[in-house]
C-alpha cells in the first residue's frame, strides 16, 4: 500500500459519515459531478466495516443509478436488515448562500 493511500485511510477513518442520501447524490449526479470518488470513499469505508449501513444505502443508491436493479436490490436488503431508520444531517454538504429572515410584530 502506498503511502498516499494509507494517509487517505488514516483520514477516512478518523471522520463521521453521514448518510449523503438519495437526494444528494441525485442532486450531484444531475450535475454530471465526478460520482467515481463518492464509489471509492464509500468502498474504502465497507472495507474498513462491513456493517456501515449508512455506507451501505449510498453505495446502493449508486448502484441504482448505473442501472443495475439486481445489486441495488441486494445491498439494500443488506442495509436494511443491519438498520431500518437513517438519520441525515441537517447541515447542508455543499456551501452555498443562507438567508436568514426574521418578521417582528410592531
Amino acid at each position: 500500500m502506498n503511502e498516499t493511500f494509507s494517509q487517505a485511510l488514516v483520514h477516512l477513518k478518523n471522520q463521521v459519515f453521514p448518510l449523503m442520501g438519495l437526494a444528494e447524490l441525485a442532486t450531484r449526479a444531475f450535475r454530471a459531478e465526478n460520482l467515481w470518488d463518492i464509489g471509492v470513499a464509500l468502498g474504502v469505508r465497507l472495507v474498513e466495516d462491513p456493517d456501515d449501513a449508512e455506507a451501505l444505502m449510498d453505495f446502493s443508491t449508486l448502484f441504482l443509478f448505473q442501472a443495475k436493479p439486481h445489486e441495488h436490490g441486494v445491498l439494500q436488503a443488506r442495509t436494511l436488515s443491519l438498520q431500518r431508520v437513517f438519520r441525515q444531517s441537517t447541515a447542508p454538504m455543499t456551501k452555498g448562500l443562507w438567508v436568514l429572515a426574521v418578521m417582528m410584530a410592531v
